[in-house]
Parts: structure tokens; C-alpha cells; sequence
């Protein structure tokens, strides 16, 4: 039997995915029980749960309604699959650290499944998941910035404690420094009281040290846009200003990590 090319199985391949992207999207919650159900110990089960849900949300960019409820539907899987490739720390294999080393690249992390198609018969699949994760956390964060949700009321206690894991996810992940960007426009886009967020933080009990730095570091930056900027944002200053006199809660700590 004669082999098909590479180009022509890429592109069966991307037409299937699509296709299977688009019948989840349509009924997330209906399909991701039994997905994610089936991905369990094998990975390229995984690969293509990971392919469908990149492709799901690269199809509702531009649909904020679909886009939220994939969102609400998605993130706990990808939550739990995150904790799991982060906690492997620096242990990871050769393939997957010569990958880390261009992670940083936009271009790279902004392509889509196109790209993973194409490399399926010649990489690893754990490398494959690896790479795939982290384009899915980049384009879901990229959506959730674009939609910023400040019309979302203040004691809205899901999305608060959604926004609380994102953070503390990607605050003291091995992986910060991909998003630190995404972190700092995540609190001032998505949240009505940015420096009240923060501040809980940065003074509370049982984050991270990491987390807790890094919130600090966020809400520096904040404080040094605002100055820079010609644009006048009376409310986020006084925000700033009235919490101001937390930051001498870690000032005072005997950890000064």
C-alpha cells in the first residue's frame, strides 16, 4: 500500500480535528466528562484532547458568549493537568527542556494545531502534551484578557476564586515567566478592585511565597504604569493609594524572599 504524504495526512488530519472541535464546542460540558474520562494513562489519547480543546478556543475568539463557557467547561481539566506538569519541577526529558528553551517565542506559542500535526510521527508524546498545555493556557488567557469581564459584579464569588486560581497556577508555576505578562494584565483587565486583589495576596495566609512575590512585583508594576501613563485612571489610583499601607504587612515580614 502506498504511504501518503506527510502534507496530505497533515491536512486529513487538521480537517478531523476541526471537525471534532467543533462538535465539542458546541456542547462542552455534555462532551468533556467523556473525553477527558478517556484520555486517562494514555498519551495520545491526551494529544488529542488537548489538540480539540486548543482548536475549540482558537474557533471562539471571536464569540465571547461560546468562549466563556468553554472556558468554565475547560479549566478544570487543564487546571488539574497543569498541576501535573509542573510538578515535575525540572525533572523534565531531554526533547521537553530543548523545547523550554524557545517557549518564550510568541510566534510559536500563537500557532496552532497545524503545527503539532504536522510533528506527531517524529516527537514524543509527553513533549507533544507539554508544548500543547502551554499553548492552551496562552490562548486562553490571550481570550479572557481580550473579553475582560468588568461588567462581572464584584462579589461574583466564582469568578473571583477562578481568578485566584489562575493566579496562584501561573504565579508559582516553572513556567511564570511565559505568562508574567498575561499575570499583570489578567489582574488590571479582569478584576474591579485590582489592588484589593492583590493586597489579599500579599498580606493573607496560605499562598505561596512565590505567589505572594509575585503579586507584589504585579502591583509594582501596576503602580509604575499608572505613573508612566498620560491617561488619567482616578479610580484604579485611589485603589492603589488606599491599599497602600498593606505593603508594609510584607515589609515587615522577616522573609524578605
Amino acid at each position: 500500500m502506498q504511504k501518503l504524504e506527510p502534507s496530505l495526512m497533515t491536512s486529513i488530519n487538521i480537517s478531523t480535528i476541526e471537525a471534532l472541535a467543533l462538535t465539542f464546542s458546541d456542547k462542552p460540558e455534555q462532551y468533556m466528562p467523556w473525553l477527558s474520562e478517556c484520555c486517562k494513562g494514555f498519551e495520545l489519547s491526551k494529544t488529542l484532547l488537548f489538540l480539540i480543546i486548543l482548536q475549540s478556543f482558537t474557533n471562539q475568539m471571536e464569540d465571547p458568549g461560546s468562549f466563556s463557557a468553554l472556558f468554565r467547561t475547560c479549566f478544570p481539566v487543564v487546571k488539574n493537568e497543569w498541576i501535573e506538569l509542573d510538578s515535575r519541577g525540572g525533572n523534565f526529558s531531554s526533547d521537553e527542556k530543548k523545547w523550554t528553551r524557545v517557549v518564550y517565542d510568541t510566534e510559536k506559542l500563537n500557532k496552532g494545531c497545524e503545527k503539532f500535526l504536522g510533528q506527531l510521527i517524529n516527537s514524543d508524546s509527553k513533549t507533544t502534551n507539554a508544548e500543547l498545555l502551554i499553548c492552551i493556557y496562552w490562548r486562553m488567557l490571550n481570550g479572557l484578557i481580550s473579553r475582560a469581564p468588568l461588567d462581572t459584579p464584584a462579589n461574583d464569588g466564582e469568578w473571583l476564586r477562578t481568578l485566584d486560581d489562575l493566579f496562584v497556577l501561573l504565579a508559582s508555576s516553572h513556567f511564570k515567566n511565559v505568562f508574567k505578562e498575561h499575570l499583570h494584565l489578567l489582574v488590571m483587565k479582569c478584576t474591579i478592585y485590582p489592588a484589593s486583589f492583590l493586597s489579599k495576596i500579599f498580606t493573607g495566609e496560605g499562598f505561596p511565597v512565590a505567589v505572594q512575590v509575585e503579586s507584589l512585583l504585579c502591583f509594582a508594576t501596576i503602580c509604575s504604569e499608572l505613573a508612566s501613563s498620560k491617561k488619567s485612571r482616578k479610580n484604579i489610583n485611589m485603589q492603589l493609594l488606599h491599599e497602600f499601607p498593606s505593603i508594609l504587612v510584607p515589609l515587615s515580614s522577616d522573609n524578605k524572599v
